[in-house]
């Protein structure tokens, strides 16, 4: 009796791992996607222009340099 419960144990825990690994597999691929999304962006986002209160036009050459390239 105790050996089949080992076995069970054994089995749900490897299927636990895939489960785990499944879900972080997921989450890595939504998270490169995600940053790739930014990282190849060729505008200054709505949210950003907010965030520092003018629109890409209106701010300086060297700010936008610096922007651009971080």
């Amino acid at each position: 009796m105790i050996h089949a419960y080992r076995s069970i144990a054994r089995e749900d825990a490897g299927m636990r791992m895939k489960l785990v690994l499944g879900i972080y597999f997921v989450i890595g691929a939504v998270d490169l996607a995600l940053g790739a999304t930014y990282f190849f962006s060729m505008q200054f986002t709505s949210y950003h222009a907010e965030a520092v209160g003018a629109s890409w036009h209106e701010l300086d050459a060297g700010i936008r340099t610096l922007i651009w390239h971080f």
